[in-house]
């Protein structure tokens, strides 16, 4: 049969009287209800405590007493230094407010300004600011963003940290987001941004200038923050410039490209020197480039296979021989005939002669000039030793190609007989004047360019 012993708030007179009753009764109970019902027993419970106006205090103890136990495990304390309940896990106490957290560290302190400073068991510190305005709300600027100051209280500065309550936008270091939603004036530091356009707009990130030579992007070295290359709108493109070098790329808006140029005149303008590492070879079919005077590149079609007319007979080249005298030459550089006749010509189609000395390109292309020079006379300087003879090709008065040296091909009638052959091919534009010159020593009006076939130069556009 179940009993139940209940204790009535009456005074018992006899202590010993109490426990030795006490002793009885729980010798022989299983259960024991203490408080109200105490007929009303769960028969799970061992001990059951149940009253509206008492409670159960469990032992009181300090820091230095509760550290200084060693309970069996499952032991319960109220510290009343912590001001919390304790349980021992049979290796260390356990504090119940921490949500079990090791020690008996944490604490909050009242700093006196209504704030509070909570302390962990691993001494993290927390401020808790309690708002004491009216209404329960901190009063500020419209759009201000509220943070902790260099004292710990709430503080406020429109000017580095803003948020429109008009646009819905936020502005650090400004005070106005001009309808951005995010507004920076200053420093962005980040080790990677990530652009992730979702919605696929067409333009993800957009710059925009608020002026002819509005800077957008700046590029700085590691380690000294100095400039090395500037991003801007400069003028009527945009401008990449370096340090010293104001335009080292311009892409000049409805325009050409520049290099080291702000007004490039072509598709791509270079002012400066151009290098090509590598060509692929060229083919038969291929189109020649040819560079005019204000350094334009050209396209030369190759008509090494189209027919030029020269009178009534269709040739490939044209030839011009039988000079009607000898032509006598001075010490230094001598202009040559290069032909006997003006009308010694293809009709004006690619070259045609100005007088015979001078060569007149009138289609771009790329030419074979091959010239035979015979010459006689004396061999002789003005101080007797053997006189130097040569002869190359100039364009517009300037040499090119290989120099041809005169040989000496014998003698006859006491005068030596030389012979100069050069060959080149040479890419010729609209306009170029084409000369050949000897070059000698010899005295002046000893030395001749032989008046009869033996002379004979051959031009043929290829």
């Amino acid at each position: 049969m179940k009993k139940y012993v209940v204790l009535m708030n009456t005074t018992v007179k006899s202590a010993a009287l109490l426990y030795f009753a006490l002793v009885q009764l729980l010798t022989v109970q299983a259960q024991v209800k203490i408080g109200d019902n105490p007929e009303v027993i769960d028969p799970a419970s061992i001990l059951e405590l149940e009253s509206n106006t008492r409670a159960l205090v469990l032992t009181r103890v300090s820091d230095t007493q509760m550290l200084a136990m060693a309970p069996l495990q499952g032991a319960m304390v109220y510290n009343i230094d912590q001001k919390c309940i304790f349980y021992f896990d049979a290796e260390q106490w356990q504090n119940l407010c921490n949500g079990g957290v090791a020690g008996v560290n944490a604490s909050l302190v009242d700093n006196g300004n209504n704030t509070y400073t909570f302390t962990d068991s691993n001494g993290e510190e927390t401020l808790i600011t309690i708002n004491t305005a009216p209404g329960g709300a901190l009063e500020g600027e419209p759009g201000a963003i509220f943070f902790a100051g260099d004292d710990g209280a709430v503080t406020e500065n429109t000017n580095e940290l803003f948020w429109d309550t008009t646009t819905n936008s936020l502005g650090i270091g400004a005070h106005t987001t001009v309808n951005h939603k995010v507004a920076i004036n200053g420093d962005l530091g980040a080790t990677q941004i990530l652009v992730n356009d979702a919605n696929q707009e067409a333009t993800p990130i957009i710059i925009r200038g608020s002026g002819a030579d509005q800077r957008l992007v700046s590029f700085q070295d590691e380690n000294l923050g100095n400039t090395l290359f500037n991003i801007n709108f400069r003028g009527a493109g945009l401008n990449i410039d370096e340090i010293n070098k104001p335009h080292r790329l311009f892409i000049k808006i409805l325009g050409g490209m520049g290099i080291e140029t702000r007004e490039p005149t072509e598709t791509l303008d270079v002012a400066g020197t151009l290098r090509i590492r590598e060509l692929e070879a060229a083919l038969p079919s291929d189109n020649i480039v040819t560079v005019d005077a204000n350094g334009v590149f050209h396209r030369s079609a190759n008509t090494s296979n189209k027919t030029l007319t020269l009178g009534n007979t269709h040739l490939v080249s044209a030839k011009w021989t039988n000079a009607s005298s000898n032509f006598a030459l001075n010490k230094g550089a001598n202009i040559t005939p290069i032909f006997a006749k003006v009308a010694f010509h293809d009709n004006a189609k690619a070259f045609n002669a100005d007088n015979e000395k001078i060569l007149r390109i009138n289609s771009n292309g790329r030419y074979q000039i091959v010239t035979n020079l015979s010459l006689k006379g004396s061999n002789s300087t003005e101080n007797g030793e053997i006189a130097t003879i040569s002869a190359r090709i100039f364009v517009n008065n300037k040499p090119y190609g290989a120099w041809g040296v005169a040989a000496n091909n014998g003698s006859t009638n006491r005068e030596v007989l030389f012979s100069i052959h050069i060959n080149e091919i040479i890419p010729l534009t609209v306009g170029d004047i084409v000369t050949i010159r000897i070059i000698t020593d010899t005295k002046d009006k000893t030395l001749y360019v032989v008046g009869d076939s033996s002379n004979c130069t051959f031009i043929k556009l290829k």
